[in-house]
């Protein structure tokens, strides 16, 4: 793992980098060499923070055996709540930073998406769970109602999402994508002025319906390394 350490210095062209992450651990590989390759970069400068993604509970006990975890990257948005029964009271017992990826569930929180989503045959959001053929009536529903929600304060939907996902108990950040500048701005624009708490409330209130018919496939996105 310290290879690979030295390996993005040298693509990213820097002495140091703030966290370095872990991505989707294989099932059944005893994951404590990586972490101990990454407490050696901490220590020796390379890397500041220390970062595990789409791991289980299991698995962030079992690195812990050989270093510290800062950061947790995980799936989580309203369509997709499964996070919140083990992983993240995990993470806010032992202060562990929760950062939300998928965080529009693959733009269908923008509330783009009509009662037909239109995808073509090749449309790698086939193998998304939310537009899984039988899920998706119940998921295009429910974001018919947070779309109401959001035209009665007169918001997009997308900084509902947003903010409902910094509202919630143990995230501390949410990533968001954009295709260019202006979809960034449009995103950072979510965090100006508030949102009254009953907002968040029904947004909760519409979430928990859609999920009675999500079934807890163990992530989003059907991947199992």
């Amino acid at each position: 793992m310290l290879g690979q350490v030295e390996s993005s210095l040298s693509r990213l062209q820097t002495d140091f980098i703030d966290l370095y992450y872990i991505h989707w651990p294989r099932s059944g590989l005893d994951i404590r060499p990586a972490l101990e390759g990454l407490e050696q970069a901490r220590a020796q400068g390379k890397i500041r923070a220390v970062g595990v993604s789409n791991f289980s509970v299991e698995q962030m006990q079992q690195v812990q055996e050989v270093g510290t975890l800062d950061a947790y990257q995980i799936g989580y948005n309203l369509l997709w709540r499964y996070p919140e029964a083990q992983v993240i009271p995990f993470c806010i017992e032992h202060q562990i930073a929760v950062v939300t990826y998928s965080s529009l569930a693959h733009g269908i929180l923008t509330g783009k998406f009509a009662r037909d989503p239109g995808l073509r045959a090749a449309d790698q959001r086939h193998s998304i769970l939310p537009f899984r053929a039988d899920i998706w009536p119940y998921v295009y529903e429910g974001v018919e109602q947070m779309k109401a929600l959001a035209a009665e304060i007169n918001r997009p939907l997308t900084h509902l999402a947003i903010r409902w996902l910094l509202n919630r108990r143990g995230v501390t950040a949410v990533l968001i994508g954009g295709r260019n500048r202006q979809q960034a701005e449009q995103s950072a624009t979510a965090l100006a002025g508030t949102i009254p708490n009953n907002v968040f409330d029904r947004l909760t209130d519409i979430s928990d319906a859609i999920m009675l018919h999500v079934p807890d496939a163990g992530n989003l996105f059907n991947y199992y390394p």
